[in-house]
């Protein structure tokens, strides 16, 4: 099946740009191989080039204010990263460099109790309360998903290289100063 079709862009206001010439696109089969590679490579690319500069770490939106980390999507990208370089997408020591990158922004961002709030300030690693005034704390749904992220990390980035030990260990610094137990709450309840 082949179709045509116009791409139309917008800035970050909503404004749109007029649209592309016309270009066209043909589908094919693939197997399951050939289409897990596809969406594998694709979904890698998203997380490399939309990646914030300062920090390495995913943006809430593209486009849109290109400021808002978004700390649970970052643990997607941070997956996407080790499948670029098991797929030979990027090099492992690319992959190493980004990681390292994502660790020195993490070790200064504003924490709550180990906790990392649900939106960054990617220049600054300050909390960014996108959802109002009382988004102002840690995210434990969040952190626990970049945590997952750094966690596979650490697993598959553990050769004997110094850029590797190193990043295992801070990775289990950041891991092992989160708070879990504060966000309990004083009072044991029922599902404890």
């Amino acid at each position: 099946m082949t179709a045509q079709y116009k791409v139309v862009a917008s800035d970050g206001n909503y404004q749109t740009s007029p649209p592309s010439d016309a270009v066209s696109a043909s589908t094919g089969e693939l197997s399951d191989a050939e289409l897990l590679a596809m969406l594998q490579e694709a979904c890698f690319h998203y997380y490399w080039e939309g990646a914030d500069p300062h920090s390495g770490m995913a943006r809430k939106n593209i486009p849109g204010d290109d400021r808002i980390l978004a700390t649970g999507a970052s643990a997607v990208g941070i997956a996407a990263l080790i499948v670029g370089v098991d797929r030979g997408f990027i090099t492992r020591g690319q992959g190493i460099e980004r990681i390292t990158k994502i660790m020195d922004f993490l070790e200064h961002a504003q924490r709550y109790h180990g906790a990392w709030s649900h939106y960054m300030d990617g220049n600054t690693g300050r909390t960014m309360p996108v959802f109002g005034m009382f988004d102002n704390g840690g995210d434990l749904v969040e952190t626990s998903f970049l945590m997952d992220g750094l966690l596979a990390a650490r697993r598959y980035f553990r050769g004997n290289s110094d850029a590797e030990k190193n990043l295992n260990q801070r990775i289990s610094q950041l891991w092992e100063t989160v708070e879990w137990d504060w966000y309990r709450g004083p009072q044991p309840g029922d599902f404890l």
